[in-house]
């Protein structure tokens, strides 16, 4: 049972870390030859500078049997250190990904709901396509990816007026 916790809090942690850290996204693009034709990519990235967060993320991940790829990057800014990206690619393990870390989000919980949408609509289009017929033509994917992109949050707060004191819950 304490292993069973555990786990839980693990996905809870690693929820809050995609929250404040990480991106869900999806985009076309045109592949170059000898490769033709449109492809279709959903990542999830986490990212940091803290090598103990990104190999705690990296023993979550692991113990939910979920594929990474990470690689170093660089700051243009000397002053900043060299970042860590974890990115995991692929529908069936970001499926697998927000579903088990879904009910713990809550800023990316709208866009985690969306890549699933996405990602499940992916999946019911057949294959092969028709000849001529690109994923870009499929209006319902298409619709998808923009809601993903228009559910990046932004605060709706003035720059001019930065700093409040506040002993209540922002109402935003």
């Amino acid at each position: 049972m304490l292993e069973s916790i555990s786990r839980e809090v693990d996905k809870a942690w690693l929820a809050g870390f995609l929250d404040g850290e990480g991106c869900i996204t999806a985009w076309f693009y045109t592949c170059k030859p000898p490769r033709r034709g449109l492809q279709f990519v959903v990542r999830v990235h986490f990212s940091n500078n803290d090598a103990i967060i990104i190999r705690k993320s990296s023993e979550i991940l692991s113990s939910m049997q979920i594929g990474y790829c990470y690689q170093l990057q660089k700051r243009k800014n000397e002053k900043h250190n060299t970042g860590i990206v974890l990115t995991v690619n692929g529908k069936g393990r970001i499926k697998k990904l927000l579903n088990n870390l879904m009910p713990y989000l809550t800023g990316k919980k709208e866009q985690a709901e969306i890549m699933l949408k996405v990602i499940d609509r992916r999946e019911e289009m057949t294959r092969p396509r028709k000849k001529g017929k690109y994923l870009t033509d499929d209006v319902i994917l298409v619709s998808l990816v923009k809601d993903l992109r228009k559910a990046k949050h932004t605060l709706p707060v003035n720059p001019s007026e930065t700093t409040r004191r506040a002993n209540y819950p922002l109402t935003w």
